[in-house]
């Protein structure tokens, strides 16, 4: 039995979350591409005999807002519309909301309000994640107690790990989830207006406050207690970075964004009043598995 992965049935209804855009100036092909292996690899999960998924919906959400560092070049919502080679069950949504918290509560919104009872948040550049084992093992998670369970990915294992879950593969109880507020809008990504974003000083460090998901979580343990869940995944998925040959900027931007990764933690906890331990101890008994 590999991470949990055994002969006993699941069924949810689960939604899918899948933000994907393309930067001004790049191609929305890469996007297309990903996106198009999401649908793939979501439709097979439906014919795996473990997991039976009673129904699901994938949401394509797009971030438009200009005045947002992070949104889409125009172009990809109307590629998506018409270029994908297979019937897909899915919706797009163009939305002026942030990249990290708005349109996530908005989709995960309109998935509770049409039934579901979880949601999978991903990124489009982490479709090979998308098996029936690394599901599974998020989903038992959540049948047994986890409100919140995301997979550990490459380079995120100390954060993760130790419950610090990210949106780019995790999976979250709707009810539990809005009960605490949903995703807080001052994790947003950043406005291109600086005198718009939050700072914290760490030590001599100015530290943006953006783009975690530790507010919630911890609002969720201090709620439900324990009720995290970190797994392992299982196999050899691949969590695809930009391509340097393809996008420059996006590859400056995303080695910025995981060197900030610890700091950021600090600063995020230090400015909503709590401890990265109480984090830790919010685990669910049993994880990381």
């Amino acid at each position: 039995m590999e991470n949990g992965y055994q002969k006993e049935i699941l069924i949810m209804k689960i939604g899918v979350v899948l933000r994907a855009f393309a930067r001004e100036g790049v191609s929305s092909s890469v996007t297309l591409e990903q996106v198009g292996q999401v649908f793939s690899r979501t439709n097979s999960l439906c014919h795996d005999e473990q997991l039976r998924m009673e129904s699901y919906m994938v949401d394509v959400v797009i971030p438009v807002n200009a005045a947002h560092i992070d949104h889409d070049n125009g172009k990809t919502a109307k590629l998506l519309g018409s270029g994908l080679p297979f019937h897909c069950n899915f919706r797009i949504f163009t939305s002026q909301a942030d990249l990290f918290s708005g349109i996530v509560n908005q989709a995960m919104a309109r998935q509770l309000r049409d039934g579901c009872t979880h949601s999978l948040c991903i990124s489009s550049s982490c479709a090979s994640f998308i098996t029936p084992k690394n599901l599974w093992a998020l989903c038992y998670a959540c049948e047994n107690g986890a409100k919140a369970a995301g997979l550990i990915l490459p380079g995120m294992e100390k954060f993760i790990g130790e419950g610090c879950l990210t949106n780019t593969f995790a999976m979250w109880e709707l009810i539990p989830l809005f009960t605490v507020g949903g995703f807080d809008m001052q994790m947003a990504n950043r406005w291109k207006d600086d005198a718009r974003n939050q700072y914290r000083m760490v030590g001599e460090e100015r530290v943006p406050l953006t783009g975690l998901e530790i507010p919630t979580i911890w609002r969720l343990i201090n709620l439900f207690g324990p009720c995290i869940a970190p797994i392992i995944p299982v196999g050899d998925g691949e969590w695809k970075r930009p391509d340097p040959e393809k996008d420059l900027e996006g590859v400056a931007r995303e080695e910025a964004k995981m060197r900030s990764k610890f700091v950021r933690h600090i600063a995020v906890a230090e400015h909503f009043g709590f401890d990265l331990a109480e984090i830790k101890a919010g685990i669910l008994p049993g994880y990381p598995k």
